[in-house]
């Protein structure tokens, strides 16, 4: 480079010596934005960029620097329009000219947007968009570098829901410039909001210039300040008009963009423009994008209009043209919720089974970042088959990563589950709520085999499968706890002699919850949900169900390839419009219909899944980034714009619903990223079809020609899942059930030789409201030591609050950006985060577990609800509905020491049976030496047969204290607490003690009831004070009698009351069933003013 060519010509130097500087700010402003608009491998090859960006940057820190003393509207300001700039110029530049960079980020001469480049965003993921901002979330966190804007160009569409990702990725602004070319989205002069808050369906968005259409080299374009000189006439043309073309009564104005289709910019003038055309009435500024927006703000901040509507997708479909590979990325990118929940588990005993994959997993990102790209329909100077292989190598990135981190993450885990000598699977679930799904265990040893469930300790009903030539048993993995696992034990001997599924006869595929007709093309011709008498497949637009163009061709013969108790599968393969095969599966205890999909030939016109829907007045419901939209128009209560819009494809996420008031299908999609409406065109839209079209590829003609032929591919990958529903659209059921489809229960060996974690269940997390579900958790990026982030998501249209708790309990929490950059401390509670969710709205945040933790599986038992008959407790509160979901001790006034406010879910409050819940206890670790000090304390729930579990139901106690040895004590709102005798070594691994057991012994005298061989505590504690008391002051008779009414004995009083002794639900004061009597015989029956304390120190 010529350094001459920063200096600035004799006329201007003197202008700056005369110049006033910077002038009042009641004048008209107007900001110009330099930045080179990057066509990566449109205007050059990679290896072209690797030298270009390299020398603008150094080109732009010069200038920069050579401006520095000028009056500061100025000074030279240089935009890069993607973070990758940083990436590129730190690996080909000396470490003291990276930091020179750093230097000017940091001051804001230089900025970076949280975009890695020029992007279309329709066919990612919301997930995608996310992560395309994590190397911008590093460099805030390393460097301290403020990256509040982002953007979206050149593409003439927009979704909606970017607003919400991008503000809750750190944005405050954005910009957005179109091509006008290569569109057939009409009206591009004419927005109805120049600038607007573009807002997201939770409320939050950030603030947009999206100017109409002057051309693509002037307002509105991409290229507004191409030349600045016309930039600013532009802008004196549109400032202070209140009318068409402009709409514009503002006195704040700005030109971004310069580069253009450029090679590559070098450019000086900006600021000799800047100077000259700045007078009394005007003051030009060479801006930053930043510096536009906040004087915009501070101006007009508070009287802006919103705008929340989605402009459906133009250039975004070029990623159709390479369908296969798009769809290897978007389920790449979804294997990372399942691959970084296992890693959330084992980086807690094994932190290197992150910080081990450092490397791949920036390139992931980096890949997700780049793949979607704005040029992916080609037409510049790389070749479409080189284009292609870039993306592929993308996509081998990001699919590379997430297989590999989940197969270590799974090998750590298996690592610290006790194998017990036995062929011991662990099965996990990536999800926040409790599940019951199939899984699949690899076997290929001798049969006859049985599995046992080793949390319920008995044999489960199993079928041996063949699954892509490999043999595997399956099994119906139920209450498999929320971000956690259970263990199941694959051993010799017969399993349960149980019916198969389903039946084949000729085209009929039946089951006790489904009858399916299906033609040997696997056209789904009839489809009924016979738990609810109700046909769903229907003929729309002259095709059926999972209709790729067969219709009604009968086809070739289909043949049954696994049936058993469990599940089964009808395979058929069809060859209209071209070469395909299908697999459907029927569940014997899932209410749900599995498609698997396949074409096995190339080709080159746009094809889609059709599914036809028997229904009436029905509305579509689907994601698409960050919000789940009403598929209609914003004028007939839909979120599509009536404007600058096209409609034939819309952006698809996990699902679609279609339902209408009665009932309804929602359909999960893996491998497509478009949806069709019935006969919707590019500016018509068929809203109320009832026909979903799933877009299998096809060559759009977005931004260029595309990459023909799907780029030679032949083998093409589907999936759906069909979930029949009664009654209306509900977006919990429907995201569940698309995460379920999409991320399966996770198997893998147990390993281990003796722990830390149990060898039956765990769950790491509860949350307690199913609106607000678990969208991914993992290790924070720079490692476990920096916490897990959970990132929640509430799916509803209405406000919730969700309390996330953990056996290991929470040390910390703070809110981050959902890049991982923390914004402010989030308060506990005994341990416990609250956190309140708009509409729609997704939060993140950073955890810190508790430190190290010890386990205790506890039997103990209550003489109020014990019964002869069966020698369990009754559950009569769970029964009749009175269980709280929180603790209640902390209302009782007790104190915690590192637990409290333990909450569960409905539920688990289900179950029924020898595990039905009974009631909450609250166990107390005691100094071994000096019981009387509790050194931890957990809540948990009491099951009939005596198991004290987590608020999962099925773990084992966690406790925040370091493995050693412990006196353990239980605790109940109205019996006696009871402490072992002895101090217990307790570890990582849980330890069963047995409180019911004569043989374990107790603190004190008589601290327990003998019923007939079962220790349990003594009843009759109603006022909580440790002591029983029939008669006296504080005794524990008198409050029964008030709690009745105080004037009649013989009326009663229902609820979770401390005064229902028995337990079954109702306070009585006096006859059959009392709760006074117990009482009087537990002090002896005798003498009334007898006592009975519990034995605690």
């Amino acid at each position: 480079m010529n350094p001459r060519s920063l200096l600035l010509p004799a006329v201007m130097v003197a202008a700056l010596q005369s110049h006033p500087g910077v002038l009042p700010a009641q004048v008209n402003r107007i900001y110009l934005a330099p930045d080179d608009h990057t066509d990566y491998l449109w205007s050059g090859t990679v290896a072209d960029y690797e030298q270009w960006i390299p020398q603008m940057i150094d080109h732009y820190l010069d200038l920069n620097d050579s401006t520095a003393g000028y009056p500061a509207p100025y000074r030279n300001k240089w935009n890069c329009d993607g973070w990758y700039w940083v990436e590129i110029y730190k690996r080909n530049r000396p470490a003291a000219q990276f930091d020179r960079l750093i230097a000017q980020l940091q001051s804001g001469r230089i900025t970076v947007p949280l975009n890695g480049l020029v992007c279309t965003h329709g066919g990612n993921t919301t997930e995608g968009v996310i992560r395309s901002g994590y190397y911008a979330g590093r460099l805030q966190r390393q460097y301290g570098i403020d990256i509040p804007v982002a953007i979206s160009m050149e593409n003439q569409t927009q979704p909606l829901g970017l607003a919400s990702l991008w503000n809750g990725m750190g944005a405050r602004y954005s910009w957005k410039g179109v091509c006008g070319c290569a569109t057939q989205v009409p009206g591009l002069g004419q927005r109805e909001h120049e600038i607007h808050r573009y807002t997201g369906l939770d409320g939050s968005g950030v603030l947009m210039k999206w100017y109409s259409l002057t051309y693509n080299q002037g307002l509105g374009g991409y290229a507004e300040a191409f030349d600045p000189n016309t930039a600013v006439d532009q802008c004196l043309d549109k400032l202070n008009s209140v009318a068409f073309p402009h709409n514009y009564p503002y006195t704040v104005a700005g030109a971004f963009g310069h580069g253009w289709d450029n090679t590559f910019t070098l450019d000086s003038s900006f600021p000799a423009v800047a100077m000259a055309r700045s007078n009394d009435s005007v003051q030009c500024h060479v801006s930053n994008m930043k510096d536009f927006f906040e004087d915009f703000e501070a101006t007009y901040g508070g009287t802006l209009p919103g705008q929340s509507l989605s402009f459906g997708n133009e250039w975004d479909l070029d990623c159709a043209s390479i369908a296969e590979v798009t769809g290897r990325m978007r389920r790449g990118i979804e294997r990372l919720r399942s691959a970084e929940a296992v890693a959330a588990l084992a980086a807690r005993y094994d932190p290197a089974v992150w910080t081990d994959l450092a490397v791949p997993r920036e390139q992931a990102h980096t890949a997700i970042a780049l793949y979607w790209e704005h040029n992916m329909g080609g037409g510049g100077v790389v070749p479409a088959n080189d284009r292609a292989l870039w993306q592929r190598g993308l996509e081998a990135q990001v699919t590379g990563y997430s297989t590999q981190l989940l197969n270590d993450a799974m090998a750590s885990l298996g690592a610290r589950i006790d194998a017990g000598g036995e062929l011991r699977f662990v099965v996990v679930n990536p999800l926040g709520h409790q599940r019951t799904d199939v899984a699949d265990l690899p076997y290929a040893g001798p049969q006859p085999v049985q599995v046992v469930d080793r949390t319920t300790a008995t044999v489960i009903p199993s079928q041996v499968i063949q699954k892509d030539g490999a043999t595997y048993i399956r099994i119906l993995a139920t209450a498999v706890p929320a971000a956690g696992y259970k263990v199941f034990t694959v051993q010799p001997g017969d399993p349960p002699v149980l019916p198969n599924t389903a039946t084949l006869e000729t085209h009929l595929f039946e089951s006790d919850r489904f009858r399916i007709s299906m033609s040997g093309e696997g056209v789904i011709t009839s489809l009924r949900d016979k738990l609810a008498n109700r046909s769903y497949a229907g003929t729309v637009n002259g095709r059926i169900m999972n209709d790729l163009g067969a219709f009604t061709a009968p086809g070739g013969i289909k043949y049954l390839v696994n049936n058993g108790p469990i599940s089964a599968t009808v395979q058929t393969e069809g060859v209209i419009p071209l070469g395909h095969d299908v697999r459907v599966t029927l569940y014997k205890d899932l209410h749900r219909v599995d498609v698997e999909d396949r074409i096995t030939d190339n080709f080159s016109d746009t094809l889609d899944w059709a599914f036809g829907v028997q229904i009436v007045n029905a509305t579509v419901h689907h994601e698409e980034l960050g919000a789940i939209l009403t598929a209609r128009l914003s004028n007939a209560g839909g979120h599509y714009a009536t404007q600058n819009a096209r409609y034939d494809q819309l952006t698809l996420g996990h699902f679609a619903d279609i339902s209408n008031a009665q009932y309804g299908l929602s359909v999960s999609t893996s491998g497509p990223a478009f949806l069709r409406l019935g006969n919707s065109t590019v500016g018509s839209f068929d809203s109320g079809s009832s026909q979903l079209r799933f877009t299998a590829g096809g060559n759009f003609q977005g931004s260029g020609p595309g990459i023909p032929a799907q780029h030679g591919d032949t083998l093409f990958h589907y999936a759906f899942s069909l979930r029949p529903h009664e009654g209306p659209y509900d977006p919990v059921a429907a995201m569940r059930g698309a995460l379920e489809h999409q991320n399966p229960l996770v198997v893998g060996l147990c390993t281990g030789t003796g722990g830390p974690y149990p060898d039956t269940s765990f769950g790491a997390f509860t949350f307690s409201d199913p609106h607000v579900m678990l969208w991914a958790l993992k290790p924070a990026e720079e490692g476990i030591g920096n916490g897990l982030i959970a990132r929640l998501w509430n799916v509803s249209d209405a406000t919730h609050s969700t309390t996330l708790a953990s056996p290991w309990g929470l040390e910390a929490a703070q809110t981050a950006t959902h890049i991982e950059t923390n914004t402010g401390a989030a308060p506990l509670s005994n341990g416990t985060l609250t956190a309140s969710f708009g509409p729609q709205q997704m939060r993140t945040f950073r955890l810190t577990p508790g430190g190290p933790s010890v386990q205790l599986a506890l039997r103990t038992a209550l003489e109020g609800p014990w019964s002869t008959i069966d020698q369990l407790m009754r559950d009569d509160l769970r029964a009749a509905a009175l269980l709280p979901l929180t603790e209640p001790y902390t209302a009782l006034g007790y104190t915690h020491v590192g637990g409290g406010g333990e909450t569960t879910v409905p539920a688990v409050l289900q179950v029924s049976g020898a595990d039905a819940v009974v009631d909450w206890v609250v166990v107390e670790l005691r100094d071994a030496a000096t019981p009387s000090t509790v050194v931890a304390t957990r809540c948990g729930l009491l099951q009939r047969d005596g198991d004290v579990v987590g608020t999962d139901g099925l773990s084992p106690l966690s406790f925040n204290a370091p493995a050693g040895s412990y006196r353990i004590a239980v605790r109940h709102r109205n019996h006696l607490g009871a402490m072992t005798a002895a101090a217990f070594a307790l570890a990582g691994a849980p330890l069963a003690v047995d409180l019911t057991a004569p043989a374990t012994a107790t603190h004190g005298t008589d601290a327990r009831k003998n019923l007939s061989g079962t220790m349990a505590l003594w009843a009759g504690d109603v006022t909580f004070n440790g002591v029983v008391k029939y008669a006296g002051e504080a005794n524990d008779r008198d409050p029964i009698l008030s709690v009745v009414g105080g004037a009649v004995p013989t009326a009663t009083q229902g609820g979770y009351l401390r005064e229902d002794v028995n337990m079954d639900g109702v306070a009585r004061y006096a006859g059959g069933g009392n709760d006074r009597d117990p009482i009087l015989v537990n002090i002896g029956g005798a003498v009334p003013t007898a006592v009975r304390p519990a034995q605690l120190p």
